[in-house]
């Protein structure tokens, strides 16, 4: 089972990721991420989200 997360950077980037942002998650579990540079998705899922404004939270 897969709990992904994802970040989107300046518009441009995004980071899909298994990964926690912790220690563990970079020196000992098993993850697997994406970096996609692709303005077009990252406005996607920056719209996407914007919908969902709400029922979601922003960490910063």
């Amino acid at each position: 089972m897969s709990h992904a997360k994802f970040v989107v950077v300046d518009h441009t980037l995004v980071l899909l990721t298994s990964a926690n942002f912790s220690g563990p998650a970079e020196t000992s579990n098993v993850e697997l991420g994406l970096r996609i540079h692709d303005p077009g998705l990252a406005d996607v899922i920056e719209t996407t989200m914007a919908s969902k404004h709400g029922s979601l939270y922003e960490l910063a």
